[in-house]
């Protein structure tokens, strides 16, 4: 803002993590759990860690980026 108050020319580059586009939706980073991935499910498998990890996010009262494997 102070930039562009000035005159100056500024151009937001994004990197490529998915948490600076997360940040510049105003959710605050600080406050993001451990990221969770959620498998597609199979037969015979059924990981229990990505609840585990939401719910540990949840009683923190943190963010949880979920991250789907759509197979």
């Amino acid at each position: 803002m102070q930039c562009r108050k000035k005159g100056i020319v500024v151009r937001i580059i994004h990197g490529s993590s998915i948490f600076s586009a997360v940040a510049e939706c105003g959710l605050q980073l600080y406050k993001f759990g451990r990221t969770v991935s959620l498998p597609y499910p199979k037969e015979n498998y059924f990981p229990e860690s990505p609840y585990e990890n939401i719910m540990l996010n949840v009683k923190g009262g943190l963010h949880t980026m979920l991250l789907l494997d759509i197979g």
